[in-house]
């Protein structure tokens, strides 16, 4: 059966989110560089205007975006998200993800009715590895684009889950947004309650809706909120829970990925796979399906030093990470992480921006002793601390 042509005159957007916070600046240039690769596939293969933009939840970062993206739009929550997301914070993201706050604030992306297709990617996803063909990726959003954005046009999310959660909030796909549904969340977020036991607004225990809700059966499986049978998981009064139950739970917007067929004819992948997931939730999947690298652990790629990785953790210590040394006073104190650094730098365009990029002149700086004794970028990802992610 054809794919069903991709409707003209769509307009598309690939955002992520910060906070101005120094740990994640040096992230931004990569992000930003392969989310415009991705934003071409979409010009080039699906005639799909495609725009990029950050949502700053703080007054910082702007410098930042000027020096290191200036193609991103900076979008900054709305009074009703704030006021929303003040109240949330009574009841959710407390404890030890008191941190996580900032990303309620991804309510905002359902809110941007301008656009049909929104890809949400975190500050730490590479959205078009290296290592996949564009030409295949396009391809394959191409075929499949009436699953990512159904020809009903009604809202649809689609997202992977990881070993805690059974929605990943780092990346996933939202077709056709509506006002309707951003005002619902933030309904949500105003009253909503929430207790360890059986989550948000008595939602029910995680076993007992595995077992009276088949649809949810992969989503939950394999993750610790089932095997707990609790709702204290990674993010599980903050962003993650809040997205699984505002979207799967209590509506129909949330869906799964579609099964993948066996080949994908004319590319010729000879059968290759990739493995997506991490642990007991990985999975094969052949080489044409579009995935993106999550680096969700430390240490990030975009750090070499004890001090950085201390600063980015929040373990306290004398200065603040922008204070960090680029160049530690001695081997002891950088990480041991040069290959995935110079994986990270050799698919960094960190040379074409303007002498004001404070990363750009630590890279610099650092490279030398990175490839000291001869090390060379590696030829092939490295073993880095994540996993890849389905995207489409």
């Amino acid at each position: 059966m054809a794919a069903a042509a991709v409707p003209p005159g769509l307009r598309a957007a690939i955002v992520t989110l910060w906070d101005g916070e120094p740990a994640f600046a040096c992230a931004l240039m990569h992000w930003c560089d392969h989310a415009q690769r991705l934003a071409w596939v979409f010009r080039q293969y699906l005639s799909v205007d495609t725009e990029m933009a950050a949502v700053l939840t703080t007054d910082r970062g702007d410098d930042v975006v000027r020096s290191d993206c200036p193609q991103l739009q900076v979008i900054r929550p709305d009074a009703a998200l704030l006021t929303a997301v003040h109240r949330f914070a009574t009841i959710g993201c407390r404890g030890r993800w008191a941190g996580g706050l900032q990303n309620m604030y991804k309510w905002l992306v359902f809110g941007l009715v301008q656009y049909q297709l929104i890809i949400y990617a975190d500050l730490d996803v590479e959205l078009l590895r290296p290592e996949q063909p564009p030409g295949m990726v396009g391809e394959r959003w191409r075929r499949t684009f009436h699953v990512a954005a159904p020809p009903s046009r009604t809202p649809r999310v689609l997202s992977d889950k990881d070993m805690e959660s059974p929605f990943n909030g780092g990346l996933w796909t939202l077709a056709w947004p509506s006002s309707e549904l951003y005002q619902r969340g933030i309904s949500l977020m105003r009253r909503v309650r929430w207790n360890e036991t059986d989550g948000f607004d008595h939602a029910g225990q995680p076993r007992d809706l595995y077992r009276r809700r088949p649809e949810l059966h992969w989503r939950m499986s394999q993750t610790r909120m089932l095997r707990s049978n609790t709702w204290d998981f990674s993010m599980g009064d903050c962003d993650q829970a809040f997205l699984f139950y505002t979207l799967y739970l209590t509506s129909t917007v949330g869906a799964d990925f579609e099964p993948v067929e066996a080949s994908m004819e004319g590319f010729g992948t000879g059968g290759a796979t990739q493995r997506v997931g991490i642990g007991s939730h990985g999975r094969q999947m052949p080489a044409f399906v579009h995935t993106a690298r999550h680096y969700y652990s430390h240490p990030k790629p975009w750090y070499w030093t004890k001090c950085q990785q201390n600063r980015h953790m929040g373990i306290a210590e004398p200065g603040h990470f922008e204070h960090c040394p680029v160049i530690p006073r001695s081997r002891g104190l950088f990480l041991k992480n040069a290959g995935r650094v110079l994986w990270f730098l050799n698919h960094t365009h960190w040379r074409s921006r303007p002498a004001s990029s404070k990363c750009a002149s630590a890279f610099a700086q650092v490279l030398p002793e990175l490839t000291r004794y001869g090390r060379q970028p590696p030829s092939k990802p490295p073993r880095y601390s994540g996993s890849l992610q389905r995207l489409r």
